[in-house]
């Protein structure tokens, strides 16, 4: 993989190389033996934008450096929840006030911080006050925890691109909504095998939550919108993955993914109901006032 530009990410470009096949390794060798996808390969380049991409005739996968910190810096994010979350949950809590936390303050911070510099496609260098990566931090550190969540990420989103190239799609054509439905389908279904045990099944939804979730903070609500994009909504997308991923409607997954959508939801001073009787009916709540926000 190629460094176009310095940044710390680079450090973890080995990890993200092999990425697809670490997810699951159960399916390693049927990846690597399969003759589409012989020559797919990864290059890391300088482009500005969440413009992660492959090319079906060289299949050669882009993923933009600046891209790539705004990822690691949504699983710091993510991370903070899940320690607000626990947290609350042992200590009996019924609700958690996000803007206490001081991890969390960092986070959005950070968030912040990439998201600026992905649209501008540079700007000022990883701040050093912050968490960065590393390329083998102790188990014990903050950027361990995180770079496990950002590979187990990382990894769907390569599989995604993968799928592209295995059902042969073509680029930007009409039905590209519809291709990137199945790639999303194709890539989901590869790494969710059959018994798994419950520890590894986290992991990987967790990840692909987490790619997902990443996308969804990109975006705006629409209203009266109704422009035909070229991607599936978010909302879409985490409904069907969740369900091909056999995510637990009342499990960790969907109650973290719940509050990451609610703390988006407060940061856009978008209200949305809480009586939902299990995680996924509140999700899908929140999904629902985040897509008809702004609508009469």
């Amino acid at each position: 993989m190629t460094k176009p530009v310095y940044s710390p990410i680079a450090l973890l470009d080995d990890a993200i190389a092999s990425a697809a096949f670490a997810i699951a390794p159960e399916k390693a060798t049927e990846l690597a033996n399969d003759p589409r996808v012989a020559e797919f390969g990864l290059v890391l380049s300088a482009d500005s934008g969440c413009t992660i991409r492959v090319d079906i005739d060289t299949k050669e996968a882009t993923l933009p450096v600046f891209a790539m910190e705004y990822l690691w810096c949504f699983s710091f994010l993510v991370l903070a929840l899940v320690e607000e979350y626990q947290g609350a949950q042992s200590g009996g809590k019924e609700t958690i006030d996000l803007r206490t936390s001081p991890q969390v303050s960092q986070a959005v911070d950070m968030l912040n911080w990439s998201h600026a510099r992905m649209r501008q496609g540079g700007g000022s260098p990883w701040p050093e006050e912050f968490p960065k990566p590393e390329k083998n931090p102790a188990q014990s550190d903050i950027a361990y925890s995180v770079n496990q969540i950002f590979l187990s990420a990382i990894a769907w989103i390569i599989h995604h691109e993968i799928a592209h190239i295995r059902l042969g799609h073509g680029i930007e054509t009409t039905y590209s909504v519809q291709e990137e439905t199945a790639a999303d389908d194709e890539a989901t279904k590869r790494i969710f095998s059959e018994n798994l045990n419950d520890d590894v099944l986290l992991k990987r939804q967790l990840g692909m939550a987490v790619a997902l979730l990443s996308l969804q903070f990109l975006e705006e609500p629409q209203g009266k919108d109704s422009r035909v994009e070229s991607h599936p909504p978010s909302v879409d997308r985490l409904f069907r993955c969740f369900d091909i991923a056999g995510v637990a409607q009342d499990g960790f997954i969907c109650a973290l993914t719940t509050v990451a959508l609610q703390f988006q939801l407060a940061n856009l001073d978008i209200k949305t109901p809480l009586d939902g009787n299990s995680w996924s009916n509140i999700m899908a709540d929140a999904l629902i006032s985040f897509t008809t926000a702004g609508r009469d």
